[in-house]
């Protein structure tokens, strides 16, 4: 597509507002007398006359706007929230799930509905062990995994543990060392992914720690301490991994299957 002042080619960038000038500058100087030998030379080569291709260009952005307008009635009839993210710091003080310094199992109420996140907190082993629970439906049902530390300083000094509790049933029980040394009253950061059955632990960015189990399929996160343990919980940073434009996208797809390339 030329520009009918200077027969210089139209940028597929300017040809979003603008079919006929190359630019502002030729806008206002206006076509040539050979501006409609122009135009028919691009007819004859089997462009379409530039009324049809504004006739095209409208009929595209009227099927974009419908689109669009499905995508938000979907996102509407869905309910569709966006990923939950919350915060907490503790500095010594009471929360609604924990404490710094935790003891029973205490959840973190606005994370109960979640499935796959991630949970990132920095924790101090005081004495002997600390504990954290995900895909926590409520006491008696839940995931855990407890850094023990038995010899303070030494590589695989300590222990990683997991298990699910069900129906207040300990079930899938299993203990690692962890191949680093770990030491206690010294904080480290943790992080905990949980992606559909998969489950995995890094300390300081070192996966010590993966697993897998289908049992539980949702829940939120909290932190205990057994009998003879003590440790503090600094801060916690909760991510959740929700598809949130996946119902839309579904809508989409089932309206517009062809423009959309959507998979079967």
């Amino acid at each position: 597509m030329r520009c009918q002042r200077c027969g210089r080619s139209i940028t597929p960038l300017r040809q979003l507002t603008d079919l006929d000038f190359c630019s502002e500058r030729c806008r206002r100087k206006g076509p040539r007398a050979s501006a409609s030998a122009l135009h028919d030379l691009e007819y004859e080569k089997g462009q379409a006359p530039a009324r049809d291709r504004r006739r095209n260009a409208k009929a595209s952005l009227a099927a974009l706007a419908g689109v669009t307008a499905g995508l938000l009635i979907s996102l509407l009839l869905n309910g569709v929230q966006a990923p939950l993210r919350v915060h907490a710091s503790f500095d010594g003080q009471r929360t609604d799930f924990a404490v710094a310094q935790p003891a029973r199992l205490r959840l973190w109420t606005p994370t109960l509905a979640a499935r796959d996140y991630s949970l990132e907190f920095r924790g101090t082993v005081v004495r002997k062990a600390l504990g954290w629970a995900f895909r926590a439906q409520d006491a008696r049902n839940y995931y855990a995994t407890k850094i023990v530390i038995l010899r303070p300083g030494e590589i695989s000094g300590a222990h990683i543990v997991h298990y699910g509790v069900q129906a207040g049933r300990q079930f899938a029980r299993a203990q690692m060392p962890i191949p680093m040394a770990l030491h206690s009253n010294r904080p480290y950061r943790i992080q905990v992914d949980v992606d559909e059955a998969s489950f995995s632990t890094r300390i300081d960015g070192v996966v010590v720690d993966r697993w897998t189990d289908h049992r539980i399929p949702s829940g939120g996160v909290g932190f205990f301490s057994d009998g003879g343990e003590f440790a503090r919980i600094e801060w916690a940073d909760f991510r959740e991994h929700k598809p949130w434009l996946a119902p839309a996208l579904r809508f989409m797809c089932g309206e517009a299957r062809v423009s959309l390339n959507c998979p079967p």
